[in-house]
C-alpha cells in the first residue's frame, strides 16, 4: 500500500515529465507556487536499498565480535545485577 493519497502518471503531460526528471536527477525538492504562495513541494523518491548477501568476511568480523568482552565483565554478575536493577524501581509511586 502507498503512503501517498494518489498517483499521477506524468507520461500524459511534458511539463510534469519534465519536472519530475528534474528532481530524481538533482535529488532537490521543487516547489510549485502561485502568486509567492507555496502550494505543494515535489521531492525525489527515497532511494531504494538494495541488501547484499553478507560475505565470508562480514561473518568471520561478526563471529569475532562474540568474545570481545571475554575478560573484561564478569556474565553472571553482569546478569545479576541487571535482574536486580529490573526489580528495584527508582521512579515515584503513580498516584490517581
Amino acid at each position: 500500500m502507498s503512503r501517498y493519497a494518489k498517483s499521477i502518471d506524468v507520461t500524459s503531460s511534458a511539463e510534469l515529465r519534465r519536472l519530475a526528471e528534474q528532481v530524481k536527477q538533482t535529488r532537490a525538492p521543487v516547489e510549485l507556487t502561485r502568486d509567492d504562495e507555496v502550494l505543494a513541494v515535489v521531492r525525489p523518491a527515497p532511494a531504494s536499498r538494495s541488501r547484499r548477501a553478507p560475505t565470508q568476511a562480514d561473518d568471520e568480523a561478526f563471529r569475532s565480535a562474540a568474545g570481545a568482552w571475554q575478560g573484561i565483565v564478569e556474565v553472571e554478575k553482569f546478569k545479576e545485577e541487571n535482574r536486580r536493577q529490573k526489580l528495584v524501581s527508582t521512579r515515584p509511586p503513580v498516584q490517581l
